[in-house]
């Protein structure tokens, strides 16, 4: 049986593309763009210190 996912000690900033953001928690088998696909309304994701992690490419 897998382990159970760990929570990782820091927050994600999803950024919508109506200029909202929101936090999550991400886990040690999160990747910010199985977020970003899996939410078509995020365009970016930012890590605590606002590096940004993900950017949806706009066609």
């Amino acid at each position: 049986m897998r382990e159970p996912a760990k929570l990782l000690p820091t927050v994600w900033v999803m950024r919508t593309a109506s200029g909202h953001f929101y936090p999550i928690q991400p886990s040690d088998r999160c990747r910010p763009e199985d977020h970003g696909l899996l939410n078509p309304h995020v365009v970016s994701i930012e890590d605590a210190n606002g590096k940004v992690l993900w950017r949806r490419v706009m066609q």
